[in-house]
């Protein structure tokens, strides 16, 4: 697996009113089992530099940071592989002075190095043993424009032909768009580019886009199609158009599917771009079949591989089908739609209003397994206001808070709020009711987004959190003497990180006390509430922020269910394949209809139903997600008081050395009595005075905790069930009323 990897420049700024920084773009090679990365990430394209000193550096093309216009062009760059030849390709919007263009670069899988004589005429060298440095490839397909020009390149799409070998693109600058093959194919792999795509270069074998009265005015995207192209471009006139073009350049169909089209947002109040331009949301796909086997017509003999969930064989079988591409797009009103066409594009089925249940990025394409389903990635968040489409749609195109800029350095930038380790995963499946997820679904059965929480160890090893300051403090659970031996595992370790390491081994683990020689690896299912002040232990939870929310149901070892034991119902849940408890909790404190989850090894199963009950059934967890416990006391920036603003006697509370608000709330959810927390600047305040009053005070924080009784259905049921069987042993003269005071009382 590769993937695009941006790295700080050591360069300085240029004057120019584009308020540009360049990046250094590289291309890691990941091992796709382990995530983890195989080599020295290695640089694909342009490094700026005032002057050309060493190959690929100077001004033109360079990789921006903050140019908008270039970044519009085509996002943050796209990375593309051409298996015939085993090049690497890169193409991203680029700036040339206060200009802003294109650039195109490609690379030999297994480039060699540049000289260390080469290397020694940079001006800001990138330390080798963190990017290196190759020699670029050469052919028809290189140009001095392509390798970075500043032309106003404002749009961009591209693919591979498996039967052409050769990369086909469409871009636009002040005209229509147009569209070329890059060059790869050379006769000898591949046929050589033909009829108006001839002689491939920058300015040469262009074929613009125009179709009787229409014209395309923003290139989106396009696939193969037998040994011709399937589009899809946005146009004047026709809207969102479906077209199909010939190897020899010849525009043979042009359909518009949706003649409106919403406008590009360009801000995170959702307002259009200052040009008007149109969205860049319309995509095309293959469906039923791989894009390697570049399938075409109005029906076609696909062959499909699948690979059963619980056997080892993979399973191959051969069918006449109607061939199908997966056509989606956005209306004026910026809704989101989904219809399939055939190789023809002819519409084949029902249009699908999706505008509730997914998103796609404004410049990330899709992708088509080998099976045949349509697949893409991406995060969002609710639209609240209804500024990127209807309320409470997700919002994809602008999910997150500009990152904020660094005071110390004029040009760099802090990590983006409020992002998240979610991805969304959606799948359309062309076989009507064989989906493989369990997750909300749009209207149809063909349509399923997933949740995924993407971690990593190294995340994860900066995800753990002191518990009450952490150092001098041993683990406990529900209160400062709940110490069972059931609660975790000991393991050798030399350090706190060769602990932490230890725990993330353990797909239970919420956490770790250690002392020198001794881990324990915390595996309660209701975590670690609290803690005992001890000199030389160090405790450290593994929590995702709000996880003191989910409580054991039942004790937590334990399935979850219904109404009963036996009301297990596939509705209830989404099923998440997630390795880790930590990502399964994750995953439930971002779903907003998350009532609970199940979890064993493997599966993460995020309830959206109550959970009242639950079965014994070994190496499975249950936790039950409670209301919201801790509301904020008169607003925020206010500090707890007793009886009135003055009231504020220290036996009121207990002062806990946490360090964020999240671990103070832990706090108070493990002390017997807590009412409520303080917090402020690293101190935290857990209460057990009734909290009744608040000082306005600037940095604090005052919540007042109400925690709600979990599985009150469930314990009123086991009572009356007891109640019913004390009637059956006895009359009612000789019921006593100790026993139903004492139920009473438990209540």
């Amino acid at each position: 697996m590769l993937c695009a990897k941006y790295w700080h420049p050591w360069v300085e700024h240029t004057n120019s009113h584009l308020d540009k920084a360049a990046m250094v773009l590289a291309v890691c090679e990941v091992n796709t089992s382990t995530m983890t990365r195989q080599r020295t990430p290695w640089q694909i394209g342009k490094q700026y530099q005032e002057s050309t000193t060493a190959p690929n550096t100077g001004i033109w093309g360079s990789y921006p940071l903050t140019a908008w216009f270039a970044q519009r062009s085509a996002g943050y760059g796209y990375l593309l592989y051409a298996p015939a030849q085993q090049l690497w390709t890169a193409w991203y919007g680029a700036t040339v002075g206060s200009h802003t263009g294109f650039a195109m670069h490609t690379y030999h899988r297994d480039a060699p190095e540049i000289s260390q004589e080469e290397y020694a005429k940079y001006t800001y060298p990138v330390p080798r043993e963190m990017v290196e440095l190759r020699e670029e490839a050469e052919g028809p397909w290189r140009d001095h424009h392509r390798t970075g020009t500043g032309d106003h390149q404002a749009s961009a799409a591209w693919r591979y032909h498996p039967r052409l070998k050769d990369i086909g693109l469409q871009k636009h600058t002040h005209g229509p768009v147009y569209m070329q093959q890059y060059g790869l194919a050379n006769g000898s792999v591949g046929q050589l580019p033909a009829g108006e795509f001839a002689n491939p270069g920058h300015k040469t074998g262009r074929l613009e886009m125009l179709f009787g009265e229409d014209t395309g005015i923003q290139a989106n995207a396009l696939r193969p199609c037998g040994e011709d192209w399937i589009v899809g471009i946005i146009a004047k006139v026709g809207g969102n158009v479906c077209a199909k073009v010939t190897r020899l350049g010849e525009i043979t169909t042009w359909k518009s599917i949706e003649p409106s089209v919403g406008k590009m947002p360009c801000g995170s109040s959702g307002g259009a771009c200052g040009d008007g331009a149109k969205g860049r949301m319309l995509r095309i796909a293959p469906l039923g079949s791989s894009e390697e086997e570049a399938l075409c017509g109005a029906t076609a003999r696909g062959c499909f591989q699948t690979v059963p969930v619980k056997q080892h064989h993979v399973m191959s079988w051969c069918r006449l089908a109607l061939l199908q591409f997966l056509f989606g797009y956005e209306k004026e009103d910026r809704t989101r739609w989904l219809v399939e066409v055939d190789g023809d594009c002819n519409e084949i089925s029902e249009k699908m209003d999706v505008t509730q249940s997914t998103h796609w990025p404004l410049y990330q394409d899709w992708t088509t397994t080998t099976a045949g389903e349509v697949v893409w990635v991406t995060t969002w968040q609710a639209d609240v206001k209804g500024s990127f489409g209807p309320v409470g749609s997700p919002n994809g195109v602008w999910p997150y808070k500009p990152k904020p800029q660094l005071e110390e350095e004029e040009y760099l930038f802090d990590l983006t709020p409020e992002a998240t380790n979610a991805a969304k995963v959606t799948v359309y499946s062309p076989w009507r009711g064989t989906t493989t997820s369990m997750s909300s679904t749009a209207s149809s059965s063909t349509l399923s987004t997933t949740v995924v929480v993407i971690s990593t160890s190294i995340w994860l090893l900066s995800g753990f959190q002191p518990a009450e300051g952490g150092e001098d403090r041993a683990c406990r659970g529900a209160s400062a003497s709940d110490n069972h031996a059931t609660y975790y595992v000991v393991v050798e370790a030399s350090s706190l990180e060769a602990c932490q390491h230890a725990c993330l081994d353990q797909p239970l683990c919420s956490g770790v006390e250690y002392s020198p020689g001794r881990c324990e690896v915390w595996t309660r299912p209701g975590g670690i509430r609290s803690t005992k002040p001890l000199r030389g232990f160090s405790c450290y939870r593994l929590e995702p922020p709000g996880a003191f929310a989910l409580r054991p149901v039942d004790g937590g070892h334990r399935a979850c269910r219904g109404q009963t034991a036996s009301d297990n119902s596939p509705e209830y849940m989404k099923v998440l394949p997630i390795g880790r408890l930590f990502d399964c909790k994750a995953a439930c404190l971002q779903d907003p209809d998350c009532t609970g989850i199940e979890f064993s090894l493997g599966r993460c199963e995020v309830w959206t139903r109550s959970i009242h009950a639950s079965a014994e059934i070994s190496n499975f967890t249950c936790l039950a997600l409670e209301g919201p416990s801790f509301r904020e006391v008169n607003g925020p920036g206010q500090a707890c008081r007793g009886a009135h603003k003055s009231d504020n006697l220290m036996s009121y509370y207990e002062v806990v050395p946490d360090t964020s608000l999240d671990a103070c709330m832990w706090s108070c959810t493990g002390r017997l009595g807590c009412s409520g927390v303080e917090f402020s600047q690293g101190r935290c305040e857990v209460w057990s005075q009734q909290i009744q009053a608040t000082i306005a005070l600037e940095g604090f924080a005052c919540l007042r905790y109400a925690p709600v009784l979990q599985n009150l259905q469930s314990f009123i049921r086991k009572r009356r069930q007891h109640f019913l069987g004390l009637l059956q042993t006895s009359s009612k003269e000789n019921l006593s009323r100790t026993k139903l005071e004492g139920a009473s009382e438990e209540l």
